[in-house]
């Protein structure tokens, strides 16, 4: 399974100044965390605060979405933490779903704002969130820019080469490109979906885990980004091994043990690729940008986690309306969507995305006669099915 990608003029991939046209037209269709935008307020809380993998069908105004929850001014100690236990209450009570639990870590002044540090609890474990309210504590601010932070420059996006059709062109041997972030839990779930059709197709297909060109989970995600990378790179036959394993355990330091990986080589191959794409440098500078597979995000205009491609035609559900699974793609499966309404849906279950790969040979293997699991992936890190036909993305 080896990483094919096209030859592109990587020139511009150096370039130290702003940030490209391009990439903020990309960036601007989905919020801070992830989620696309709509007119909906309400989703802005929710769509950061379901980090963990649950689907929410929630979606987020632009950058700087605020919602009221409290009144005040920017003055007392007591009544900095009165703002602070005020706002997670309002979490508590109105954005999340059952089994998660928003607790109050601490409550500062920042830029004429409180900064409202929030670690939200789950049966998986917790993460840590920040988020800002204004000073009468009446609006919440879910995305802040640092505008004094300098954004490398993307390369330019190239003239767009998908095809214009929507159906999957055909090659003897297919070439799949799935983009994710390691920690996105939408990512872990198209990952999910994908292992068992490594496993199935073999060297019959190149099936290839790329990364989006940037990163939503912090240095965890850039150091996991780059191990798997490298790991596909440089050892591609124990990848599907060790993908498997850390799908479900988060422990990648078991998995490359148990996936008989190299250590010696897989360190130098991350020392190296932080050299050839800057990636310790980048964090530094508190850039979110992760360049190693930045030239295909670019090229194939991936805007978020997961975006699959199969032979240069971005997948995606075509939303048809339909009344039964014949009436849509072969990899697609017709779901009611409300009372009366069905529509063609790409879900990411192993079976649909062996559908979509198989569609793309010119004469198929016989593996592709063989049927896998058709239920949907489970978002996050956990068991690899139990998921709904979700269409989350970070």
């Amino acid at each position: 399974m080896s990483r094919k990608k096209p030859k592109i003029d990587r020139e511009e991939m150096d370039a130290p100044t702003g940030r490209s046209e391009q990439k903020e037209q990309k960036r601007e269709e989905y919020d801070a965390f992830g989620f696309m935008k709509d007119k909906k307020q309400i989703g802005a809380v929710a769509g950061a605060f379901l980090i963990f993998g649950f689907f929410i069908s929630w979606f987020v105004n632009p950058p700087l979405t605020a919602l009221i929850v409290g009144e005040g001014t920017l003055a007392s100690s007591a009544f900095q933490d009165g703002v602070g236990q005020d706002t997670v209450d309002y979490i508590n009570e109105n954005m999340l779903p059952d089994g998660l639990t928003a607790s109050l870590e601490n409550v500062t002044a920042e830029s004429g704002l409180y900064l409202v540090n929030i670690k939200i609890n789950s049966p998986q474990g917790s993460q840590d969130f920040v988020s800002y309210v204004s000073p009468d504590g009446k609006f919440l601010f879910v995305q802040t820019i640092d505008m004094t932070v300098e954004v490398p420059k993307l390369p330019e996006e190239p003239e767009q080469n998908q095809q214009e059709s929507t159906e999957v062109p055909k090659s003897d041997r297919p070439v799949a490109n799935v983009f994710v972030m390691a920690y996105c839990p939408f990512g872990l779930q198209a990952e999910k979906a994908v292992i068992p059709v490594m496993e199935l197709l073999g060297d019959k297909a190149d099936i290839n885990i790329n990364y989006v060109h940037y990163v939503m989970h912090g240095k965890e995600e850039i150091d996991q980004n780059t191990r798997q990378y490298c790991i596909q790179k440089e050892q591609p036959e124990k990848f599907a091994a060790y993908l498997r394993c850390f799908v479900q355990s988060d422990d990648h330091t078991k998995c490359v043990a148990d996936a008989c990986v190299d250590k010696t080589k897989l360190d130098a191959c991350m020392a190296a690729a932080d050299q050839e794409f800057n990636i310790t440098g980048l964090y530094e500078q508190g850039s979110t940008a992760y360049l190693v597979d930045a030239e295909l995000s670019q090229l194939y205009g991936i805007g978020g986690s997961p975006g699959f491609v199969i032979n240069g035609q971005t997948i995606t559900s075509s939303n048809a309306r339909c009344e039964q699974d014949s009436d849509c793609k072969a990899y697609e499966r017709c779901r009611e969507v409300q009372q009366d309404v069905k529509i063609c849906m790409f879900e990411r279950s192993p079976e649909l995305v062996k559908q979509a790969i198989c569609s793309a040979f010119n004469t198929p293997p016989e593996e592709c006669q063989q049927e896998l699991s058709t239920s949907p992936a489970a978002p996050g890190i956990g068991a690899m099915e139990g998921g709904t036909g979700s269409q989350g993305m970070c």
